[in-house]
């Protein structure tokens, strides 16, 4: 019941750009577990095709199946919530959403740029957040095949400190859709499966590689992180922008910035 409960907590922070479930999961102090028992699925395919069936065994199953439930079961409630919200007050929600990710890039760069190598990463990540909103403004309607690249991508968010699956949406201009998908169900069905395929495939191919990079170039990477967020801060600014800006939402805009505050 408590991982099941610390699933709920991450699937709502993989919900709101800003907030990520990585981080919930070290505050939560699984994280450690979270990424050698996803690592190890990962090598599951290649086990089954050796002739390796006892390693279906081996997996973790009484960590894995109440955090992923939990999981699931928020985003599949939260979702429909927030999409209420995007569609009813969208100025405010997006304010809300700057807020998070401006006081996660404070939290996150006092933390982890603190040497010339986290400044490189962070200078390259900068670059590449502007370069994928550049991207975002002219991506087409999504597609199926558009549906999978983005659970491919969103998902390697899940298992890092910091940054969302949600934010890499918001940065691509898909995250009302892909918040769509899961609020829209049954009637999304389709879509919403490839995006999961997509996930699965995502994990399969990027976990190995976080991992490695997390654990050899630790400080690059969470420059890169701190950079990409700040960069990509184009694409909610100029949603809010079309949406127009009020009031309300410059107060929704500090009560994001308290909230990560808090949670720190």
């Amino acid at each position: 019941m408590i991982l099941y409960i610390k699933g709920i907590l991450m699937g709502i922070a993989d919900l709101v750009p800003g907030i990520s479930g990585g981080t919930i999961a070290l505050i939560t102090g699984i994280y450690d577990e979270l990424i050698k028992s996803i690592t190890q699925a990962t090598y599951l395919p290649q086990k089954i095709m050796n002739g390796e069936f006892k390693a279906i065994l081996k997996l973790n199953y009484k960590f894995l199946i109440p955090l992923f439930l939990g999981i699931v079961t928020a985003l599949l409630l939260g979702a429909r919530l927030m999409s209420y919200l995007l569609l009813t007050y969208p100025s405010q929600t997006y304010s809300l959403f700057i807020g998070l990710i401006l006081a996660s890039i404070y939290f996150l760069s006092k933390k982890y740029v603190k040497e010339t190598k986290a400044s490189i990463g962070m200078i390259f990540g900068f670059m590449l957040g502007i370069i994928l909103s550049i991207i975002a403004f002219n991506l087409p309607t999504p597609g199926l095949g558009l549906t999978f690249g983005l659970g491919f991508i969103a998902i390697t968010a899940m298992i890092l400190p910091g940054i969302s699956g949600s934010y890499i949406l918001l940065m691509l201009g898909q995250y009302e859709y892909a918040i769509n998908l899961v609020s829209g169900l049954p009637g999304t069905w389709i879509p919403a499966l490839i995006f999961i395929i997509g996930c699965v495939f995502g994990l399969l191919v990027f976990s190995r590689l976080i991992y490695y990079l997390l654990k050899n170039y630790s400080a690059q990477t969470h420059g890169a992180l701190v950079g990409l967020m700040f960069g990509a801060l184009i694409v909610p600014i100029k949603l809010v922008i079309e949406v127009g800006f009020e009031i309300y939402s410059l107060l929704f805009l500090i009560l994001g910035l308290l909230l990560i505050k808090f949670m720190k």
